[in-house]
């Protein structure tokens, strides 16, 4: 029995190297591209959640002028570290809810009353806080309407 040497040519088993580098390649641009959508929609899921905190604070805000204005308007001309069930302004109503004003829910999420600065003008500067601490805004407080501060 005679063995022949099979004679190799360059070109023969470079196909296969050539094509599994092809698919690497591929792959690894789609993981790429896939990785950067991904980091995308998170920042726009968070800048999105950022702006719903942002509303509920300043729907937060209007409840509370309203409020100054209408039925707990005695409290309006006092700083909000000197509200006390015990030492009320007359005019109060006796039904007066202080817990109410200082902590409440706008879209089932907690906020906290920090502070309410009345001026003599009859403008003051409100800040709220989401409870869980995450967020927070200062308001100015006009005639013509509310208006966050930087």
């Amino acid at each position: 029995m005679v063995l022949r040497r099979r004679l190799q040519h360059p070109q023969d088993g470079f196909v296969m190297p050539v094509a599994i580098t092809g698919i690497l390649v591929l792959a690894l641009g789609s993981l790429s591209m896939q990785s950067t959508v991904l980091q995308a929609r998170r920042g726009q899921s968070l800048a999105r959640q950022s702006m719903e905190q942002g509303d509920r604070l300043a729907s937060g805000a209007q409840r509370l002028v309203a409020l100054l204005q209408g039925p707990a308007s005695c409290l309006k001309p006092i700083p909000s570290s000197q509200w006390a069930i015990d030492d009320l302004p007359l005019e109060c109503p006796a039904t007066l809810d202080l817990d109410g004003l200082r902590s409440f829910s706008i879209d089932g999420q907690q906020l906290e009353l920090v502070a309410w600065s009345p001026t003599s003008s009859g403008v003051g500067d409100l800040e709220l806080q989401l409870a869980d601490q995450s967020q927070s805004a200062r308001f100015q407080i006009t005639p013509s309407g509310v208006r966050e501060r930087g």
